[in-house]
């Protein structure tokens, strides 16, 4: 199965340059797949890298550089028999060597997924075509772990990403951080026929009405993360459409446990209780969302803790818990930035709603560029984003264990990690459940984020681009469009 494939109407048509407007910018872009942290790090990296797996528009995890995938009985060891005739860049083939390199990388030396291969106790090289995982504990979705962009697949003793070598579909030609990045078709790409384009160029545009009349304007094909005006002045124009893909994916107030004034469960809870989550989905989010209600599981979900109350807007209550909190009439800074989908707008509804309870709550607006590297995470309150991954396991291993890179609010649960690996382990039903729901109580309790949505994404596409379908773990298309993309006369 090629990864994000589907039928068209028409036959796909081949040439162009697809200009795409994202959303974050930073000097520490990186092609680096363990430390990619934004959402244009990932963009850039599915245009340059492969994984193992991929993800369908059913969150199922499919072949991508491994052509074939089996467990044993305990699902503690997993064969990946790799595909034959895939090169890199350089002209260089697969290897085992490879995949061995680039997984043992998240164990030997920084990395933002090293949470996702803590489980992995070996990887052996398998023979010519194949490598053998042996996990600590079983794990009966790891294929979906494999799928996860910073398992991207480099060459073996790579150390150098300024100019990047992959298997992926496209090579950069140019890529200045920050600033932008460019990249002409793999002629000798694996996957038949991909890229339909000549080419790709990613355009940083941190503010979103900028995104949205570049679109318009015809100066760029796709701009992603809209809302607001923004949505309605795309789905109102004849030269452009929406392309919509339900998440599990938030925006949020993370705050700090283990930091003042965060480190104050009354005052977290009187700020949950000061959101007013339906304006968010209704006014901010058109409505592309489901009411959120601070834990990192759908509503919709069958593994969602339906025994944990909706928080709504409750000013009395915010009362009761400001007054148990101490706080008085201090400020309490809160970070927010364009770099989060909505993060702005969170913390202006909330500002709106704390000012008539008594709590001065200052917000700190700074610029998406170099957000997520050096602002998220470094105070009591500020914006976040987490992107949304194909399983509820791999969710909880990077953003909510107590190991994981991802955990900025430093949340710690007793029992919750043990939880967490069981969960991952278990293949029955109503086990599985029940240990989501003793994990989503923990999480409930602590209140370390105002998680008020689980927003959609939702990007602006001009009508001459065709061939982006959604894949709910990521925007355009699973952050993999420019690879299906073509452009239409």
């Amino acid at each position: 199965m090629i990864p994000g494939a589907h039928a068209q109407e028409a036959k796909p048509r081949r040439g162009g340059i697809l200009r795409i407007a994202v959303a974050d910018q930073s000097s520490t872009d990186t092609f680096d797949p363990v430390l990619a942290r934004s959402g244009s790090d990932y963009l850039r990296a599915k245009a340059v890298y492969n994984a193992l797996t991929w993800v369908n528009g059913r969150a199922e995890a499919v072949p991508d550089l491994a052509e074939f995938f089996e467990p044993d009985e305990t699902a503690t060891r997993w064969v990946f028999r790799l595909r034959k005739g895939v090169r890199f860049h350089d002209g260089s083939p697969l290897r085992p060597a490879d995949v061995i390199y680039s997984i043992m990388r998240h164990k030997t030396g920084p990395s933002l997924g090293s949470a996702i291969v803590a489980n992995v106790a070996s990887i052996t090289s398998n023979g010519p075509d194949s490598v053998l995982f042996t996990l600590t504990s079983p794990d009966v979705s790891f294929p979906l772990a494999m799928s996860e962009l910073h398992m991207s697949i480099v060459k073996e003793g790579t150390t150098d990403y300024s100019r990047p070598i992959g298997t992926g579909p496209f090579r950069i030609e140019t890529f200045q951080p920050g600033v932008r990045t460019t990249g002409v078709r793999n002629q000798e790409y694996w996957v038949p026929e991909r890229p339909y384009v000549d080419g790709l160029e990613l355009i940083p545009l941190s503010d979103m009405q900028s995104r949205v009349n570049a679109l318009l304007a015809g100066d760029v094909h796709l701009a992603v993360n809209l809302r607001g005006a923004g949505i309605d002045q795309v789905s109102q124009s004849s030269s452009a459409k929406l392309l919509t893909t339900p998440t599990s994916g938030f925006s949020s107030i993370h705050m700090r446990v283990d930091m003042r004034p965060s480190d104050n469960l009354d005052l977290r809870l009187a700020l949950a209780h000061l959101m007013d989550r339906k304006r968010f989905v209704e006014v901010v989010l058109r409505g592309q969302a489901v009411l959120g209600n601070d834990v990192p599981i759908l509503s919709t979900s069958p593994l969602y803790n339906t025994d944990l109350p909706q928080r709504t807007l409750d000013p009395d209550r915010a009362k009761f818990h400001l007054g148990r909190a101490g706080i008085g009439s201090a400020p309490v800074e809160v970070y927010v930035t364009d770099a989060a989908n909505g993060g702005i707008d969170i913390g202006q509804i909330l500002q709106r709603e704390a000012s008539r309870v008594g709590l001065n709550l200052a917000l700190k607006r700074v610029p998406a560029d170099g957000y997520w590297a050096n602002v998220s995470g470094m105070h009591p309150f500020s914006n976040n984003q987490v992107t949304p991954r194909p399983s509820d396991d791999l969710n909880i291993a990077l953003f909510w264990k107590s190991n994981s890179a991802f955990n900025k609010c430093k949340f710690t649960a007793p029992g919750f990690d043990a939880l967490a690996d069981e969960a991952r382990a278990t293949r029955e039903t109503g086990k599985r459940r029940d240990l989501y729901f003793q994990m989503q109580k923990l999480i409930y309790d602590a209140t370390p984020q105002v998680i008020p949505a689980m927003q959609s994404y939702v990007d602006g596409v001009a009508n001459r681009v065709m061939g982006i379908e959604p894949v709910p773990v990521g925007y355009l298309g699973g952050f993999n469009g420019a690879q299906n993309a073509w452009l239409a006369a």
